[in-house]
């Protein structure tokens, strides 16, 4: 009997699934409201992570926004280092 790859097969069937919610549906959020003690920038960083159980789709997403005066938030492209930001 030779042994045969299928390693990738489950995640085929797991596509191939119908689903019937997002994947948000399932992830925790944590998100944090910080303000800059010098420039008194507030930056809201949101952070959704998921999937632990076998199976689930594995999730680990980050998002960075800066508070513009007018209350509206923009969403900031970060590089991988997060001190080399902007103030």
């Amino acid at each position: 009997m030779q042994g045969r790859d299928v390693s990738g097969q489950f995640d085929e069937e797991h596509r191939e699934a119908p689903t019937t919610t997002e994947w948000y549906d399932h992830a925790d959020f944590v998100t944090r409201v910080v303000r800059h003690p010098t420039t008194g920038v507030t930056w809201v960083v949101a952070h959704a992570q998921g999937g632990r159980e076998c199976g689930g789709l594995d999730v680990n997403i980050v998002g960075l926004f800066k508070l513009r005066p007018d209350g509206t938030l923009v969403t900031v492209r970060h590089p991988q280092r997060l001190d080399l930001l902007d103030r």
